[in-house]
């Protein structure tokens, strides 16, 4: 359960303001002159995982975000339709109900891999799948690779939980799982 506060502007400019470098921009009818608009609602996740199998070694779990959206979207007017458009011809509603999934398994000791689909049906134009492993050597000692169909791949090494990384997307990462 949360309580969110949005917050939504909408601008435009034409090809003369773009060709002349202004840095002006006219408002949508929408803001009626204000510069932005916010709003209120309180929203509410659901997520279930388990953990099955005889040695309780496989893992799934289940997450729809925004069960219940919060109500903070925006009467609004197409792009297209700059200073001429009718007010609630759309509505802009960042907080669209999404489904993720997910399984995984130990395998061996101190050998994990998982995959997951991430906004399954693209409710909210985020969806992606997911799949990566890792191997503990020991307590100080892991490595890692993965595969995302947003990101590209990327392989990393931990010690005492600070991990190195490098991937298609961010040449190289460093960060610190809090473990507990």
């Amino acid at each position: 359960l949360r309580a969110i506060r949005s917050y939504y502007s909408h601008q435009f400019v034409n090809g003369t303001q773009i060709i002349n470098g202004a840095t002006t921009s006219t408002l949508a009818p929408e803001m009626n002159g204000n510069n932005t608009i916010s709003s209120n609602g309180v929203g509410a996740d659901f997520g279930f995982h388990a953990a099955f199998g005889t040695k309780r070694n496989y893992y799934a779990a289940l997450q729809v975000r925004n069960l219940v959206p919060p109500k903070v979207g925006v009467a609004a007017t197409f792009p297209q339709d700059q200073t001429t458009g009718v007010i609630g011809e759309t509505t802009v509603n960042p907080f669209a109900t999404m489904v993720d999934l997910g399984v995984g398994a130990t395998l061996a000791k101190g050998f994990n891999v998982a995959v997951d689909g991430i906004d399954l049906g693209n409710r909210g134009n985020s969806q992606e799948l997911r799949m990566g492993a890792d191997y503990e050597f020991a307590k100080i000692f892991s490595v890692q690779a993965g595969y995302s169909s947003r990101t590209g791949w990327a392989a990393g090494a931990g010690i005492f939980g600070f991990t190195v990384a490098v991937s298609q997307q961010i040449p190289i990462s460093l960060s610190y799982a809090f473990r507990f």
